[in-house]
């Protein structure tokens, strides 16, 4: 029995041949392209001004579907072949996917060196990134589910999903830990309604201003200070409920109270000090 001394790969990569081929020579692995080496210089002989589509743009850059019929019967084609494919029904679907399942970047140096590639872009440091997200900030402004069908489409299959389970299922990955973060993060000073002078807000209305709010709002003709519109509602410039004075007291509407209340108070009390005060030099009741 002729017995073959295993020698170096004959792509020149350095490594020990695994493969015998007919031509009595030893190689690394079965097809040349898959060599480490020859992968290697192949990817360096396509990069920047030696790549031979380097400095120019494809053939179907700014074309769609609805101008250009190339564009169209490729796309025609692609849909056809793709329809209806899934893993339990082709089989290359299947094993492509039983070959990704459990991929992680701890397992797997392809996905690892991804992540590793990926980590730290954004848009102000990637100018892909940014030219991608400015292109689709463009194409998305003003898109809603009335006025375009796949967004249409996309709203009643996450409606669908929610109601036959899919919010039990989103709802299981939460744990109590996460809840306890996230209840964190919009607790207290954290809230967007979070309001410092909160014994002044909870604090009970006093006599005074039982009497005096039936004043103000004829006073004001019951109308709203700021729209004009009819109000009824009645406001304590300083958002002190204590002081119920007639200087103190406006006549608002609820949009406005509401208004008044998420902005910055300061503003208001300046605003109608001039206001109020003149009021009162006049004692119009």
């Amino acid at each position: 029995m002729l017995l073959h001394r295993r020698k170096f790969c004959e792509y020149g990569c350095g490594q020990v041949g695994k493969y015998l081929f007919k031509n009595d020579k030893w190689y690394c692995s079965k097809k040349k392209n898959t060599c480490p080496t020859i992968k290697k210089k192949l990817r360096e002989s396509k990069l920047g001004s030696k790549n031979p589509q380097f400095g120019k743009s494809s053939w179907n850059k700014g074309l769609t579907k609805e101008t250009d019929e190339r564009v169209n019967g490729n796309a025609n084609s692609t849909s056809k072949g793709l329809s209806g494919r899934t893993k339990e029904t082709h089989d290359y679907i299947r094993r492509t996917a039983e070959k990704l399942t459990g991929r992680t970047k701890e397992t797997h140096a392809g996905v690892r060196r991804i992540a590793e590639k990926l980590t730290g872009r954004t848009k102000e440091t990637y100018k892909y990134l940014k030219v991608a997200a400015e292109k689709g900030s463009k194409t998305r402004t003003g898109r809603t589910k009335e006025t375009h069908e796949y967004l249409k489409i996309i709203a009643e299959k996450n409606s669908k999903w929610m109601k036959n389970g899919g919010a039990v299922y989103a709802t299981s990955f939460v744990t109590k830990e996460g809840r306890r973060k996230q209840a964190e993060k919009i607790s207290g000073v954290n809230h967007p309604h979070w309001n410092s002078n909160r014994e002044q807000v909870f604090a009970p209305y006093t006599d005074e201003f039982s009497m005096n709010a039936p004043k103000v709002r004829k006073r004001d003709n019951y109308n709203c200070n700021l729209c004009f519109k009819t109000g009824r509602t009645i406001h304590h410039i300083d958002e002190n409920k204590k002081d119920s004075r007639m200087e103190n007291l406006v006549s608002l509407c609820r949009r406005c109270h509401m208004s008044i209340h998420k902005k910055d108070k300061g503003i208001w009390t300046i605003f109608y000090q001039p206001y109020l005060q003149a009021i009162a030099e006049e004692r119009v009741i």
